[in-house]
């Protein structure tokens, strides 16, 4: 279940082991990479803080050519000095595939054969960084954006979800995402 935009995103951060994760790509107590213990902290760390832009997303999809049609609308809050880039990923849900286990408290050892995997990255409509999109954006401005892609034939188009990100282009910092 690899994939281009989940291996670039590994390289440029580079984790250490696993279960390690990123939380909106910031740098908390000096690592941009978490152990699990401390997602929550920084998650707390950043609700705190009000949201500076605003994602609404709406998907239009065809059965037939299996074609997503994506209007994005991104407004932002407040004045913030950075180059944006807004990036379209695909996850999806939903799908049954083994995973492995050593913990017999959570389920089946060595392998969980039957795992339902949530949230799962497919790719990325518009590349792992996303695409340009303003330039030191003022409180108030409003920019729409059209995407389109054709899912893949493997996909559960009923599983599948849309997630739309807002970030700092030079740092990847996330700004915010919308999911639909």
């Amino acid at each position: 279940f690899r994939t281009q935009v989940g291996t670039d995103i590994f390289n440029e951060y580079s984790p250490l082991g696993v279960p390690t994760g990123l939380v909106n790509r910031v740098t908390f107590d000096g690592s941009t990479v978490l152990f699990k213990d401390s997602w929550e902290p920084a998650i707390q760390e950043l609700l705190a803080i009000p949201a500076q832009a605003y994602i609404e997303v709406v998907p239009e999809y065809n059965e037939g050519t299996r074609k997503l049609d994506l209007q994005v609308k991104s407004e932002f809050l407040e004045d913030i000095d950075a180059s944006c880039n807004l990036s379209i990923l695909i996850i999806e849900s939903g799908i049954i595939s083994p995973q492995k286990n050593d913990l017999a408290s959570i389920g089946p050892e060595p392998n969980w054969l039957d795992y339902e995997h949530k949230h799962m990255l497919r790719g990325a409509v518009n590349g792992t960084w996303g695409e340009f999109l303003v330039e030191n954006p003022g409180s108030g401005d409003v920019i729409e954006s059209d995407f389109s892609i054709t899912l893949d034939s493997d996909w559960d188009a009923q599983n599948v979800a849309v997630v739309a990100i807002l970030l700092d282009a030079d740092t990847y910092e996330i700004i915010q995402v919308e999911e639909v």
